[in-house]
């Protein structure tokens, strides 16, 4: 991450970093399964209520098929995640971006049978799933750049 950082210039942007820890592995272990928890029971709930994406619109078996994966995917990545795995921040970063492209996706252009959802933007509940999304996304960059610590063995610092 420190190369990265290094080639795009942001680490002389966000220097604080190198200055500015917080010491609670699990208190920042437990946000992250709380919000790839969070986005698990959305699509838990959109896969359950097949017209929970637009009233009196079903919805189509690709994104039912997309509902199954992304749930199964995502309660990988929460397990992973409490037992201290690394690549299981990654797969919820990956999982919480699909969220968020394929919401914009549904909302800019028109997927196949569902033309109703170009548009709607209000809808609370994928409102709330880019949230979640996106505030993983922030807590991970966190942990990648050791502001915030997921790993208790990692600064052998422990809460």
């Amino acid at each position: 991450m420190t190369t990265v950082l290094r080639w795009t210039g942001i680490g002389k942007l966000a220097g604080f970093y190198r200055h500015l820890a917080f010491a609670g592995p699990r208190t920042t272990t437990g946000i992250g399964a709380t919000l790839l928890a969070g986005d698990t029971a959305i699509h838990v709930y959109w896969l359950i209520t097949s017209q929970a994406l637009a009233p009196r619109v079903n919805a189509p078996t690709y994104l039912i098929a997309y509902f199954a994966i992304h749930i199964a995917l995502t309660a990988l990545a929460l397990v992973g995640v409490v037992a201290g795995h690394l690549r299981s921040w990654f797969l919820g970063s990956l999982l919480m971006t699909l969220t968020i492209l394929v919401y914009v996706a549904s909302r800019t252009w028109q997927l196949p049978d569902m033309r109703i959802l170009v548009g709607w933007w209000d809808y609370a509940l994928g409102t709330f799933a880019m949230i979640l999304a996106l505030l993983f996304l922030g807590l991970h960059f966190t942990v990648l750049t050791k502001v915030c610590i997921a790993y208790p063995q990692q600064r052998d610092w422990h809460e």
